[in-house]
């Protein structure tokens, strides 16, 4: 069965079971780095907040084995925990008043995404760009966001400054950075690595768009006073940046090397963030392309 065909059985066989209840429809959205993917959105007649569930997974464990019947079962349970259980009304959503709290911001590529870049309100850093969401809820199992469009942004009468100062306060408040040695992270997944070596990774709370902590103001400047030298800031995904000490490696170009060999075996396409490592001066509080 092709990519296409199973993702048409695995529709017909999640309708079949939602029966009457939900409403499942196919549909490809563009992710971030212009990525299409295939999900199911599945929602609620009294919910106008709907998930949607990626399917390429789904179809990596149908080549493995798995029946299309299994799988729509599993997308199902995914559902019941990732849906809504209230809808948002549009109203709050463009009352700025209301909804200002909720704003949030990830990291992105900047040239991968210049078609999507001219719909949306976004700020340049270095190459890259900050973009704005609605943060609609945080659970155990995830985030659920609303992109922020220039027609929402015109609606609240603000500009990008504006929604850029709100959601520094935000992230801090609902997306806390997280840092920790890589050997603690890694040990704690069962995997031995050696001890001598100096990295750190830095995320947020939910490791979800966690390279965002990066440009967190005095983030960058806390973690060098911590390690009491300049260090490296590696892109590893738009979930989270490795962090190399200036003393471990002197060699700029390998480390650039590193991260887009990384990328291109490790990473997925929409999580890439960039190919070059970044430098951060305590001294000057300066962050720069390596």
């Amino acid at each position: 069965m092709t990519y296409h065909q199973f993702t048409e059985a695995l529709e017909k066989s999640v309708k079949e079971m939602a029966g009457c209840l939900l409403s499942v429809e196919l549909c490809n959205n563009k992710k971030n780095n212009g990525i299409i993917r295939s999900g199911l959105v599945i929602s609620e007649q009294r919910v106008n907040v709907s998930p949607t569930i990626y399917l390429e997974g789904y179809y990596e464990q149908y080549q493995s084995g798995s029946q299309v019947d299994e799988l729509a079962k599993e997308v199902l349970n995914v559902y019941e925990k990732v849906k809504f259980d209230q809808s948002w009304e549009e109203p709050e959503i463009f009352n700025y008043e209301k909804i200002k709290n909720k704003i949030v911001f990830r990291l992105v590529q900047r040239s991968r995404n210049e078609e999507f870049l001219k719909e949306i309100p976004h700020v340049p850093i270095l190459d890259l760009e900050i973009i704005f969401y609605i943060l609609l809820e945080i659970t155990k199992d995830g985030m659920a966001s609303m992109q922020i469009s220039n027609e929402t942004m015109e609606k609240w009468n603000v500009d990008e400054k504006e929604l850029l100062a709100i959601a520094m306060m935000n992230m801090k408040k609902h997306l806390p950075a997280r840092f920790h040695s890589i050997q603690n992270v890694l040990s704690e997944e069962g995997i031995a690595v050696d001890k001598a070596a100096r990295m750190y990774i830095l995320t947020n709370e939910k490791k979800s768009f966690g390279a965002a902590t990066m440009i967190y103001p005095g983030c960058l400047n806390q973690i060098g006073t911590y390690l009491k030298e300049n260090f490296y800031v590696l892109p590893s995904s738009v979930h989270e940046v490795i962090l190399v000490p200036e003393k471990e490696t002197d060699d700029c170009m390998n480390l650039n090397e590193m991260v887009a060999s990384i990328n291109a075996a490790c990473v997925l396409p929409e999580e890439i963030l960039e190919n070059h490592a970044y430098y951060y001066d305590r001294i000057e509080d300066r962050l720069a392309i390596c």
